[in-house]
């Protein structure tokens, strides 16, 4: 049996057109890639915090650790979104598979 395309969980429904899938990919990709960006640079100036003296810098890092909540959570729940796709996915393709 072939495996799942990454691209599978967007299909698009009947009536769009191909154009329309191809912006909400390019969308998605766009959205985890700027929050990906966005999470490193804050990770940094978090660590940074911690490098210099800690008990100068609690504030600090308290926060820039209240400003990583948001974007964790929206990094989190837009890749857990499409695996739970994914999986969803495969799940369907092996009980087809063995209905066979």
């Amino acid at each position: 049996m072939l495996a799942p395309r990454a691209d599978d969980a967007d299909r698009a429904p009947v009536g769009d057109s191909s154009s329309e899938l191809d912006m909400r990919v390019a969308a998605k990709e766009c959205l985890t890639g700027a929050l990906g960006v966005g999470l490193v640079v804050v990770f940094a100036a978090e660590g940074l915090t911690i490098l210099l003296q800690v008990r100068s810098t609690v504030p600090t890092h308290a926060f820039i650790g209240m400003l990583l909540i948001s974007p964790v959570v929206m990094k989190t729940s837009t890749t857990g979104y499409r695996f739970g796709l994914d999986a969803g996915f495969v799940e369907l393709a092996r009980r087809y598979s063995e209905s066979l």
